[in-house]
C-alpha cells in the first residue's frame, strides 16, 4: 500500500517487489550532494588568496611601479572597502537571480580580477582590487547560507570544512607566492600574482554547469532584524567582530611587509604569516566550544585581545628569534 498524496487515495500495487522510482532515492542525488559540497569548499578556498598573495610582494610592487606608501595603502584597502560596498546588494541579487548564479558571477569577478594582475601596471592592479573585492564580498555573503540550506543535517561539519578551506587558501597564497615567483617566473611578481587565478578558473568550470541548471531557491532571510538597530548589545558585538575582522585583514595585508622591514626574507615573512593564519583555524575550532562553557565570556575576550596585543608588539619590536612564537600567539 502507498501513502496518501494530496487527495488521491492509495491503491494496491500489483508488483510489490518492483523498484518504485518515486520512493527510492536516485543514486545521482547522492553524487550531486558530493559535487555540491566539494564545489562550495573549493569556492571558499578562493576567497582569500587575493589578499595574501599581494602582501608578500608589496615591496617589489612599490619598487617596480613607483607606487607611494599612500598608494600601497589604497591598493591593500580597496578590496576590504569593496567587501562592505558589495555585500549590501548581494541578498537582493540572490533573491532575484538565485544564489547559485550570483555566486557564479562572484567567481567570475575573482578570476578576472586576479588575471588582471598579470599586467604589472598600476591601473590594472587597482581595477583588480575592485573586481576581486566585489566577488569576494558576494562569496562571503552567499556561501554560509548555501552551506546551511543544502546541508541542513551536516551544517557543523560543512561549516568547519568551509572555515578550513578559507584558511587553507589564505595560507597557501601567503606561503607559496614568493617561492613560486622565484622558481617558475624568474623573480617576476605579475605572473606569480596572476597564478592564483588558475584555482579560481578550475572552480568556475566546475560550478558553472551546477549554477546554470539549478532552479533558483531563496536563502533564509533574517527575522526581526529591525529591532537590532536599537539593541545596545548587538552594536557592541558588531563593533567587536568588526575590529576582529579588521585585524585579520591587517595581518594578511601588512604583517609580511612589516617583517621584511625588520630584515626577514620575503619567503620567511610569508611563512610566518601563513603559520599565523593556520593557527587561527585551530582557535576557530577550539575556542567556541570552550567559550560556550563560560557563563561570562568577557574575561575570555579581554584575555584573547591582550594576547593579540602582546604578539603584535613582539612581531613589531620584539626579538626576531621569537617570531614564530609571536605568530602562533597572534590568534586573530
Amino acid at each position: 500500500m502507498r501513502t496518501f498524496t494530496g487527495a488521491q487515495a492509495e491503491t494496491a500495487d500489483p508488483h510489490p517487489n518492483a523498484t518504485q522510482p518515486d520512493v527510492v532515492k536516485p543514486h545521482g542525488d547522492h553524487q550531486h550532494k558530493w559535487l555540491l559540497g566539494l564545489s562550495l569548499i573549493l569556492i571558499a578556498c578562493n576567497l582569500r588568496p587575493v589578499f595574501g598573495s599581494l602582501s608578500v610582494v608589496l615591496p617589489e610592487i612599490m619598487r617596480d611601479t613607483g607606487l607611494s606608501a599612500v598608494g600601497a595603502s589604497m591598493l591593500t584597502t580597496l578590496p576590504i572597502v569593496c567587501l562592505g560596498l558589495f555585500s549590501a546588494p548581494t541578498p537582493a541579487l540572490a533573491r532575484r537571480y538565485g544564489p547559485e548564479r550570483v555566486l557564479l558571477l562572484a567567481l567570475l569577478l575573482i578570476t578576472v580580477g586576479t588575471v588582471l594582475r598579470a599586467a604589472g601596471t598600476l591601473a590594472p592592479l587597482f581595477a583588480s582590487s575592485v573586481l576581486a573585492g566585489a566577488g569576494i564580498a558576494m562569496g562571503n555573503v552567499l556561501l554560509p547560507g548555501l552551506v546551511k540550506r543544502s546541508f541542513a543535517r551536516h551544517t557543523a561539519l560543512m561549516t568547519g570544512l568551509y572555515t578550513l578551506a578559507i584558511c587553507a587558501g589564505a595560507a597557501s597564497a601567503t606561503a607559496l607566492t614568493v617561492p613560486l615567483m622565484g622558481a617558475a617566473f624568474d623573480a617576476a611578481w605579475p605572473p606569480a600574482l596572476a597564478f592564483w587565478a588558475l584555482p579560481a578558473i578550475l572552480v568556475l568550470l566546475l560550478w558553472a554547469p551546477q549554477a546554470w541548471h539549478t532552479r533558483a531557491q531563496p536563502l533564509d532571510g533574517a527575522a526581526g532584524g529591525g529591532t537590532l538597530w536599537r539593541d545596545r548589545l548587538a552594536w557592541q558585538v558588531t563593533a567587536f567582530m568588526g575590529l576582529q575582522s579588521a585585524l585579520a585583514f591587517i595581518v594578511m595585508g601588512w604583517l609580511s611587509p612589516l617583517l621584511r622591514e625588520r630584515g626577514i626574507g620575503s619567503a620567511d615573512a610569508g611563512y610566518i604569516v601563513a603559520v599565523s593564519i593556520l593557527t587561527q583555524l585551530v582557535t576557530c575550532l577550539l575556542v567556541p566550544s570552550f567559550a560556550a562553557r563560560c557563563r561570562d565570556q568577557r574575561a575570555l575576550a579581554v584575555g584573547m585581545s591582550a594576547l593579540i596585543l602582546v604578539a603584535f608588539l613582539g612581531l613589531m619590536v620584539g626579538p626576531l628569534g621569537g617570531r614564530w612564537l609571536w605568530a602562533v600567539l597572534l590568534v586573530h
